[in-house]
């Protein structure tokens, strides 16, 4: 039955063709496979409402829902934080002018230029939180309508942990790079500056800005930026390192010792990213060295001049004791000549020579420290000033000396003999640097010096007294500087000086507790430096005025000599005897210890030597008081240093008497030494 023709028929749509179904289920299968190879990538897909259509494998797996759990039952909203959406629903809002929430957020984002990709954070099922790149696009029907929506999504999470922990360790190695004291740069292989710390701009005076891009020539002056620039494009093409050591000037026009370490960067594949150099000031280091080097010279120069003065006080304690028995010899000789001038003459020249050697051995005693000292306080300005006029007669006429005392009283410990003796000696030193005259000036100041100060002269911290010698002479070079207070050494000809005029003055000064330096150049003249430990409180200066009358020895005391150099017994035992003592002689203590027993209850006085075989004379001394309490004792010596050492032992200095002496010297200490006796009493006219 037909239809009637009033009535039109509904349009039926078309029915597809048996080859455009098979057409459209090839695409569903392959759009299935693509969806399920996509295993890293999340791919959900909704109606035009949000309602999830789609859920694809990577989905499932990045999320933990299955399909069957949101298919046709949530939209996306279900894996988003809510306060993400919350906050790019107000952003979106703001822009656009009307109110968008929910999954609007996401119609929205695909609306946007440029904005379709976003980052999200997605809640998986597991309560776990991943970040993730999201891209929304929309889905179209063949006459273009939208007909839904697809959002696929990149897990992030790992390549955000490790973006921010490549940014944490960059900010801490460009933290710890900025901490460093030394300047430290970047260069890639042409040279140009990539990168640098703080340091680093500081020595070169420039802002970061102005290294970064630039090259050596625009930093470095012109005239070392070509050897920079060249020395670093060779170390990148033999991809090694460089250290050396240069000197610097820094922006603030400081020179510094500056030691370089340069190393070239190489990749893994072998080719060359740049080079990277470190700068390492090591000027204190520098330093140290040279001044433990001054140190270790100086130190070598005292052990030096030590040695040389131990052997010049063995050789002066040896020849004293040689010149002991010719001077007491001589003199015993000469009394028995009577009336024979002649042979008088002859004596006296031999007296006159051995006073001469004893004079030099002295001399080198006081080089080596070991003379005996009559150490009294004085004013060393007053010395100087009544000395002057004894300095100016001896050197010649063209010499002028001159006097720039402080005003203040300087008082010091010490013997004025020797003081003199430094002063006669520096002065004929200056004369002889003046051969054409010239001017000699001695001054003294007072000068305080600290631990550093003391410790490099030997010293302790305390305030000294400075005598500075100064003359206009021909200076010296520094190889003799080295020398000059070394014993018999002399620039000058050949007898013309005995070269130990400064080695006399070292001693001395050295013995006084004191330090010398001598500062010179060729063609500058010569100032010598004397410190000496200056006297907080001024004590008594009172000393013994004239010389006292000669004693005749006592006849009937009795006398222990015990000497062991048997020319220096021999003399002395015939010198004591002739002027009637008693003599008992012993060669070492076993023999003297024999000899006192015999004679205990009458010997007065043990004149012993300090040093001798087996046992020293201290020592003896002391076992012999255990059996004569009353013994008097006399000590004879080629040197003090011995004498020294006594100190320890007796609660007093002992009586002492050095070598080489004379009869009469001999005869008045032993009777000192023996008891006090009352001075006969003058005759009065």
């Amino acid at each position: 039955m037909t239809q009637p023709s009033s009535v039109k028929s509904k349009k039926s749509a078309p029915v597809p063709s048996l080859n455009e179904r098979r057409a459209a289920d090839t695409v569903n299968r392959q759009m299935r496979a693509v969806l399920d190879s996509a295993t890293e990538l999340s791919i959900i897909a909704t109606d035009t409402k949000g309602t999830i259509t789609i859920f694809s494998r990577g989905a499932q797996k990045m999320l933990g829902y299955s399909g069957a759990e949101v298919i046709g039952k949530h939209n996306p909203l279900l894996f988003h934080l809510e306060s993400e959406i919350t906050a790019r629903a107000e952003l979106l809002s703001h822009e656009c002018g009307e109110t968008i929430s929910g999954f609007a957020v996401f119609i929205k984002q695909t609306e946007s230029p440029n904005s379709e990709q976003h980052e999200w954070t997605y809640c998986c099922k597991d309560g776990r939180r991943i970040l993730v790149y999201l891209t929304v696009t929309v889905i179209r029907d063949a006459q273009g309508t939208a007909s839904g929506y697809l959002g696929v999504a990149e897990d992030i999470t790992g390549r955000k942990a490790a973006e921010r922990q490549l940014k944490e360790s960059q900010e801490l190695l460009s933290t710890i790079i900025n901490a460093l004291p030394n300047p430290l740069f970047y260069k890639n292989e042409a040279g140009i500056y990539v990168d640098c710390n703080q340091a680093f701009c500081n020595f070169l005076g420039l802002p970061k800005e102005r290294i970064i891009g630039a090259t050596v020539h625009d930093v470095a002056p012109s005239d070392l930026a070509d050897v920079y620039h060249q020395a670093d494009l060779d170390l990148m093409e033999h991809r090694g390192t460089q250290t050396y050591e240069s000197e610097v000037r820094y922006a603030d026009g400081t020179l510094h010792d500056v030691l370089f370490y340069k190393s070239a960067i190489v990749r893994p594949n072998g080719t060359v990213r740049g080079m990277v150099g470190i700068m390492l000031d090591i000027s204190d280091r520098k330093r140290s060295e040279r001044e433990r080097e001054t140190l270790e010279q100086r130190l070598f120069q005292t052990q030096k001049l030590e040695s040389i003065g131990r052997l010049a006080g063995g050789v002066a304690h040896d020849f004293n004791n040689l010149l002991t028995p010719i001077m007491g010899y001589s003199e015993m000789l000469r009394k028995s000549c009577g009336c024979d001038e002649r042979n008088k003459e002859r004596l006296d020249g031999i007296l006159e020579a051995a006073r001469s050697a004893r004079d030099l051995t002295r001399q080198l005693l006081a080089y080596s420290r070991k003379q005996a000292l009559e150490m009294k306080v004085f004013d060393l300005n007053e010395v100087i000033d009544s000395f002057a006029s004894v300095l100016q007669r001896t050197v010649r006429e063209n010499v002028t000396i001159s006097l720039s005392l402080d005003p203040d009283s300087f008082y010091i410990h010490a013997d004025k003999v020797q003081l003199e003796q430094i002063l006669m000696n520096l002065a004929v030193n200056a004369q002889d640097a003046m051969p054409n005259g010239g001017h000699l000036l001695f001054e003294t100041s007072e000068v305080t010096l600290d631990a550093t100060d003391a410790e490099r002269y030997g010293l302790i911290p305390a305030r000294y007294v400075l005598l500075s010698v100064s003359d206009t002479g021909c200076g010296m070079p520094e190889t003799v500087r080295t020398q000059i207070f070394e014993p018999f050494y002399t620039t000058k000809d050949i007898g013309l000086g005995t070269g130990l005029g400064l080695a006399t003055v070292f001693g001395i000064i050295k013995q006084h507790g004191g330090h010398i330096l001598v500062y010179s150049e060729t063609g500058h003249g010569t100032t010598f430096k004397l410190y000496f430990p200056r006297l907080e409180d001024h004590l008594s200066t009172a000393s013994v005025n004239g010389l006292e009358e000669p004693w005749p020895p006592r006849h009937n005391a009795t006398i222990l000599l015990v000497e062991d150099n048997l020319p220096v017994r021999k003399m002395t035992h015939e010198l004591l005897q002739e002027y009637g003592y008693k003599v008992l002689t012993a060669g070492d203590p076993d023999e003297a210890i024999r000899l006192f027993e015999e004679h205990r209850g009458n010997v007065d006085l043990l004149l012993s030597d300090v040093i001798m075989p087996g046992m020293d004379g201290p020592l003896f001394y002391r076992r012999l008081l255990a059996q004569k309490a009353d013994l008097k004792v006399l000590y004879m010596s080629g040197y003090t240093e011995n004498v020294i050492k006594l100190q320890g032992l007796i609660d007093e200095i002992p009586p002492y008497i050095q070598k080489p002496f004379t009869a009469q010297s001999l005869l008045k200490k032993v009777d000192d030494v023996i008891g006090p006796r009352k001075k006969p009493k003058k005759r009065t006219r």
